[in-house]
């Protein structure tokens, strides 16, 4: 130990110091030099591996620009069809679903279509019964001294369709306000037209008169008084019938 920290011999102690460091700077030197080669060769083999894809070869330096399919199948060449052929672009790519849709458009040639399905309304076997005719009323809000509609939907309640006539003395139409008296068909007969009208027992049948939206006087002589505005019901039945009933406003102009 105390000849490697004092060297001896015939030299000084200098030389045999700078000896010393002349070879520790060679030996780390060296490893550096090793180091250096090592971490080269490393990257250059990582740099250089090549990727290998199903049938095709990476080109190196100096390796020729077209590529061959390393893989021994041969590659089958595409077809297109439209290429060769420009007249099928329309009919060779259409789908199989808008080629049907387009037929059920279309329709066959000379293929006739079946009319829509229509429903057979009972013939009258007879005349209507008035006391077994139902009313629906339907009437519209209407401004002050302004004609309107009122409709009465008829039903037959027996018979699937019948006859019925419509006169003064078998229907009564009546317009109220509360317990005042505004309107009647007694007063104004006319209003009722004689009408023959079938009445079925699956739809209802229409039958209209109209009002003048003022009141009655007898005999409809004159006319009476605007009616004011506010809230009325129209009545009516058939002479033994039940009474039906609707409500309308008559508001101010």
């Amino acid at each position: 130990m105390s000849s490697i920290l004092q060297p001896s011999g015939p030299l000084s102690p200098r030389v045999y110091w700078t000896r010393r460091l002349v070879l520790l700077l060679a030996v780390v030197l060296m490893l550096a030099v090793v180091w250096w080669l090592i971490g080269k060769a490393t990257a250059s083999g990582e740099s250089g591996s090549p990727t290998h894809h199903a049938g095709t070869t990476t080109p190196g330096p100096g390796s020729p620009r077209s590529t061959k399919a390393t893989s021994s199948t041969p590659a089958t060449p595409k077809h297109h069809p439209n290429r060769h052929h420009p007249n099928r672009h329309h009919r060779g790519n259409r789908p199989s679903g808008t080629h049907h849709r387009t037929n059920h458009h279309e329709g066959k040639p000379g293929a006739r279509q079946q009319p829509p399905a229509t429903t057979t309304l009972a013939k009258p076997t007879g005349p209507c019964d008035p006391t077994a005719v139902t009313i629906q009323v339907k009437v519209a809000d209407r401004p002050t001294a302004t004609p309107g509609p009122i409709r009465l939907m008829l039903t037959s309640a027996r018979q699937a369709a019948c006859t019925l006539t419509v006169t003064p003395d078998n229907l009564l139409v009546e317009i109220t306000s509360g317990p005042d008296h505004v309107w009647s068909s007694e007063d104004c007969p006319d209003a009722i037209t004689q009408h023959d009208v079938v009445v079925r027992s699956a739809t209802a049948t229409p039958y209209t008169l109209s009002w003048d939206g003022f009141r009655s006087v007898k005999q409809c002589r004159n006319t009476g008084a605007m009616a004011k505005p506010g809230g009325y019901w129209v009545n009516a039945a058939f002479l033994g019938g039940e009474p039906a009933r609707g409500y309308f406003d008559v508001v101010k102009r």
